[in-house]
């Protein structure tokens, strides 16, 4: 008995709740987080420190070479500890805040800077005020820790009792300098896009990798820390040369001024660049320091991040996991599950072997994995399919149709009688005499029309008479043009103002760089229509491994039904993909074309086809991806696909596969 009745009334086929996969964001992502969050515990954090307890220990070293403090430095990095939370901590924790993949692909550097001003103008700021209180903290640190002495004394105030509170140049000079590096930096951040994720290769090993970059870094840093105190220093002298002098012309800035700054205005400033030239060199040399620990910094986190996560080893049914990880938002998570599923699929050991038989067999989730993970796998790869069809550009917003005016049914009415019923009263005599004699009345009518009988030559006096007189107030406002127009008209003269005023070589450099600015790079127009690119490799390996096992491993044969759509998505993908290609070569010149020319134009001919070459390069790896799919599948089902149905453009292109790997006509 249960419950007061029979236990024959209770029957085992009651319905039962099926459960469905859980989201990414309860399964997959807290794993992948673990994982990051030991990778930066480990590697980051450490090394990170390291390179700044290092840099500011040989700072001291050289700022005291007998060492009577360097020894205190290394045993109690309390400085470096203080500096490597303020000035390196910050950018980590920017990077991690903002770690995103490409959504949008910049074609020209001032697109890039656009882009980043309009779209991401929030986290721009953001990083803006990180990297200047980094660079402040930096400076601030040097400047507490460097000893006191006569020559190059770095104190806040000079020693003076008449002016306590004047400025030591030397120290603006340095704070100013550490400014524009850590601008600069963010500029060349923002044009390298490091806010985006670059996958590294599978067959790539992550310690090479890293060193290799490290010692890139050896070049580029100190090279990029001379560029940027080059603009420091022409900067500087146009701030001391002509912006501080009108300064302290303004009443109010001036009295704010002059108790700090007053000595600025004294000397000369090319003579201040020699006399002061050990500033400039401590400048450089710490502008270094802090591009290196920021460089450093970066490339772990970026090491660390694109190399690949494992979470199979902490769960208990990986597939499940996996299948989640696709589902997520976020497109980092959604890449680095599909990395994993794609060795998941691919491997040949018995355990392997056993989950994907039970992958495949699994009927206790609605839908099942196969069917979830399919659906998202396709869906993945017809919104890249489409967005190659659209060649990079968004999709257009959907055509709102007008409402249909409703018409609403008038009452009956009577027509109106539109005439005048009473009889029109005449006027009175002098009222008709006086519309006689107005400038339209009868007698101009006559008078007009007698003058138009007179030749031309004796019509000036009798014209001046009849002709009615014009008006002699001017219109209201002059006719300006439009406010477009007339900006356009201000910015054309100005551009020949200064052509006319300016040396042609000059103009020449000038032009070359605004070129540069703004011209369109074919390799990056390319990469706008791949922007996932990786991912939709790793898409067609998971598809294509899955196809090839359920042969001997799907005993329901769930994953055959699918084969259709998996196929005609491959080879409609690869279709647009070759059609995009052969429009790029087309526009490009051949070598015989190119052999024909000489001088600087087969120099602009040859350039054109490198470009070409680079910029194909994606397509031709995601063809080479796709091929092989296709190609696999085949080779593995051989004469069965004659069993399944298939549209007939797809079915022409898979009979050449199907021709090349086993010789059947099906």
């Amino acid at each position: 008995m249960q419950d007061g009745r029979p236990k024959y009334l209770f029957s085992s086929l009651s319905t039962r709740t099926v459960p469905a996969v859980l989201p990414s964001s309860q399964s997959y992502e807290p794993l992948v987080k673990s994982v990051l969050t030991q990778r930066t515990k480990s590697t980051i954090i450490p090394f990170s420190f390291l390179f700044t307890w290092v840099s500011l220990v040989a700072w001291r070293m050289w700022l005291e070479p007998d060492g009577t403090r360097t020894v205190f430095y290394l045993v109690q990095p309390n400085w470096s500890i203080c500096a490597w939370v303020i000035g390196v901590l910050p950018l980590l924790i920017l990077r991690k805040s903002y770690l995103k993949v490409p959504v949008t692909h910049a074609t020209s550097p001032s697109t890039t800077i656009r882009n980043a001003m309009t779209q991401h103008s929030k986290i721009l700021t953001t990083a803006l005020i990180y990297y200047t209180t980094s660079a402040v903290a930096f400076t601030f640190f040097h400047v507490i820790s460097s000893p006191r002495t006569n020559d190059g004394d770095l104190r806040f105030f000079v020693k003076s009792k008449k002016h306590p509170f004047y400025l030591n140049g030397r120290v603006v000079f340095l704070f100013f300098s550490q400014i524009v590096h850590g601008v600069l930096f963010l500029l060349r951040n923002v044009l390298l896009g490091r806010s985006i994720i670059g996958w590294r290769p599978s067959n790539s090993r992550s310690g090479l990798d890293l060193t290799s970059k490290l010692l890139v870094l050896a070049v580029t840093v100190p090279a990029f820390g001379a560029f940027c105190t080059t603009v420091q220093l022409a900067l500087f002298v146009v701030g001391r040369t002509m912006i501080l002098p009108i300064l302290f012309k303004i009443p109010v800035v001036s009295h704010l001024l002059r108790p700090f700054a007053t000595h600025f205005l004294k000397g000369y400033t090319p003579v201040l660049l020699f006399t002061q030239f050990p500033v400039i060199l401590r400048a450089l040399f710490l502008g270094i320091t802090t591009l290196a620990s920021w460089e450093v910094s970066e490339t772990l986190f970026d090491a660390s991040v694109s190399e690949p996560i494992a979470v199979v080893s902490s769960t208990a049914d990986p597939f499940v996991t996996l299948i989640s990880g696709i589902s997520s938002g976020v497109a980092f998570y959604k890449h680095s599950a599909y990395l994993e599923l794609t060795s998941l699929s691919g491997d040949v050991s018995s355990r392997a072997v056993a989950a994907r038989a039970a992958f495949f067999a699994d009927q206790k989730y609605n839908p099942s994995l196969w069917s979830h993970l399919c659906r998202n796998a396709l869906l993945d790869l017809g919104r890249d399919y489409q967005l190659v069809l659209r060649r990079g550009k968004p999709v257009p917003p959907a055509p709102t149709l007008a409402p249909l005016p409703v018409s609403k049914p008038q009452p009956p009415s009577t027509p109106l009688l539109r005439k005048q019923i009473l009889k029109p009263q005449t006027g009175t005599p002098v009222k008709h005499m006086v519309d006689s004699l107005a400038s339209d009345g009868d007698i101009s009518r006559v008078v007009n029309e007698a003058v138009s009988e007179v030749p031309e030559l004796f019509r000036s006096v009798s014209a001046v008479v009849t002709k009615p007189v014009e008006k002699a107030v001017a219109p209201v406002g002059p006719s300006v043009p439009e406010v477009k127009g007339l900006h356009a008209l201000l910015k054309k003269k100005t551009a020949d103002v200064v052509k006319s005023n300016t040396p042609p070589v000059v103009l020449k450099v000038l032009g070359g760089v605004h070129s540069w600015w703004t011209k369109d790079r074919l390799k990056n127009v390319v990469q706008g229509t791949v922007l996932r690119k990786e991912t939709d490799e790793l898409i067609v390996q998971v598809l294509s491994h899955l196809a090839c096992a359920s042969l001997k491993e799907d005993i329901y044969g769930v994953v055959q039904r699918d084969l259709p759509k998996i196929l005609e998505a491959f080879l409609s993908f690869l279709g647009a993909l070759e059609d995009y290609r052969a429009e790029i070569v087309n526009t490009c010149p051949s070598h015989e074309e190119i052999a024909a020319l000489s001088g600087k134009e087969q120099e602009d001919k040859l350039r054109i086809l490198q470009e070409t070459i680079q910029a194909i390069e994606p397509l031709d790896q995601l063809q080479d991806a796709l091929k092989n799919g296709v190609e696999e599948i085949v080779g593995t089902f051989g004469g069965t696909l004659s069993a399944f149905k298939f549209p007939p453009g797809i079915a022409r292109k898979l009979q050449g596969y199907v021709d090349v790997r086993t010789g059947l006509d099906w």
